[in-house]
């Protein structure tokens, strides 16, 4: 009985799932930005099959900086539509040109981009939630007289 309170109170809060989804995405991509400035060779053997050589180090480093502040932007929630817009074309480069080739179930986890793309895109149409910086500067802006 008390477990079916707790679910129903759950489940007047919705939003909660969608706030705790961006905290959680959020933390992954900032360690997993964290991982590619700690271990570059981790990144360079993603791009080992990258058609573009000349674009390679920008692309590193684009890839490195949206995981890193774009990651920790989706923590707390601010400017969350621009940085999982930033992310985006990380990570469909991760899907199309890196795990696409090498299939599902394999160790560099298609499904896991595939995922994580489908979330920014989600994120950056409908924002963040109610817990987020972005909701409290907006419901505690200030309007000039």
């Amino acid at each position: 009985m008390m477990l079916l309170k707790k679910l129903n109170v759950l489940s007047k809060n919705k939003s909660l799932g969608f706030d705790l989804v961006r905290l959680y995405l959020g933390m992954g991509l900032f360690f997993r930005g964290l991982i590619f400035l700690v271990q570059p060779e981790l990144i360079n053997s993603y791009m080992s099959t990258f058609p573009y050589e000349s674009l390679f180090f920008v692309v590193i480093h684009y890839v490195a900086f949206a995981h890193l502040a774009g990651g920790l932007l989706l923590l707390f929630g601010l400017l969350t539509r621009i940085s999982a817009l930033v992310q985006i074309p990380a990570l469909f480069g991760a899907v199309f040109l890196v795990n696409l080739e090498k299939g599902l179930m394999t160790n560099d986890s298609l499904e896991l981009s595939i995922m994580v793309l489908f979330l920014l895109i989600l994120f950056a149409f409908f924002g963040s939630g109610k817990l987020s910086v972005d909701a409290y500067l907006e419901s505690h802006s200030f309007e000039e007289d």
